[in-house]
């Protein structure tokens, strides 16, 4: 176990494995941005969103003000527990404080869960495909997770532009950070063999 952690924390095996998961792809003028929440928020009264969120709100922000589409998609079915607010509702509050336009945004919470958002993405897909084209779309989420999220739309035939958010866990600062990348690397390799196996991908 000592070498395990030794390994972990003294040297680059975790960036060389987080590297074969990042796809960040460049953007292109599109019809709509897909911001897609992380699998967190603080159950505050209003509720706000974890760092993994915002950094991934601020890379659609730039996005948006950049010109690259004028509608955004927050994606998040997963609820707080206390007031059942959805995550996808608390990333609509952030980018309202932001100055984005009401009218240009949009949500997806149909489906509650941390382990349905699969279904979510296919509900989004599903309830805007006759509004706006999704070949013709950015999807933005973190960078570890943005190589299963291409091939998920792959799957279903849609050749969305997938941004990568800023890339900040690739430079921990401190032996906990570095041990919390190993996981959520970790993590995402399982979740990739899952949905290799279950067919999403």
């Amino acid at each position: 176990m000592n070498i395990g952690l030794f390994i972990i924390l003294f040297t680059p095996i975790t960036e060389l494995l987080y590297k074969p998961l990042i796809v960040d792809e460049k953007p292109q003028k599109s019809e709509i941005i897909v911001i897609l929440s992380s699998v967190d928020a603080f159950d505050t009264a209003n509720g706000f969103p974890d760092f993994s969120t915002l950094a991934r709100l601020q890379k659609g922000l730039q996005l948006y003000r950049g010109g690259y589409a004028n509608k955004i998609i927050c994606a998040g079915g997963s609820k707080l527990e206390s007031t059942q607010k959805s995550y996808a509702n608390i990333m609509k509050d952030a980018l309202l404080s932001y100055g984005i336009p009401e009218k240009d945004i949009l949500i997806q919470d149909d489906i509650e869960g941390d382990w349905n958002y699969y279904k979510n993405l296919l509900g989004m897909v599903s309830k805007y495909k006759n509004k706006y084209d999704f070949d013709n779309s950015i999807i933005v989420t973190s960078s570890q997770n943005t190589y299963r999220i291409k091939k998920l739309f792959l799957k279903q035939g849609i050749k969305a532009t997938v941004v990568s958010a800023e890339k900040y866990a690739l430079q921990p600062c401190n032996w906990h950070e570095r041990f919390g990348l190993f996981r959520d690397v970790a993590n995402e390799y399982w979740a990739v063999s899952l949905f290799y196996a279950l067919g999403r991908i």
